[in-house]
């Protein structure tokens, strides 16, 4: 599998007409034949994300708290406790 290189000029797929990208893609509109979905395979691999670290649950829980505002927040907290300021 090699990367895919940019193109020099890429295209707007969005603003294309569909058969024109149809045909730009060489598929048509019942999908693309089991030959070219091979050959498509071998040369660009498995459509696919990258698998990343999977993160345990404790962790994945204590990184909704890694925020500025929680931060200051728990500064006022000591600073408040310092001061023996109770509510």
């Amino acid at each position: 599998m090699q990367p895919v290189q940019p193109e020099q000029d890429p295209v707007l797929w969005h603003s294309i007409a569909s058969d024109c990208a149809l045909k730009r893609q060489a598929s048509s509109c019942s999908g693309l034949s089991q030959n070219e979905a091979s050959v498509r395979l071998a040369k660009y691999g498995e459509n696919r994300l990258p698998q990343t670290a999977k993160r345990s649950d404790f962790i994945r829980f204590l990184l909704h708290f890694h925020n500025i505002l929680i931060y200051v927040l728990l500064a006022c907290t000591v600073v408040t406790a310092a001061l023996e300021h109770w509510v």
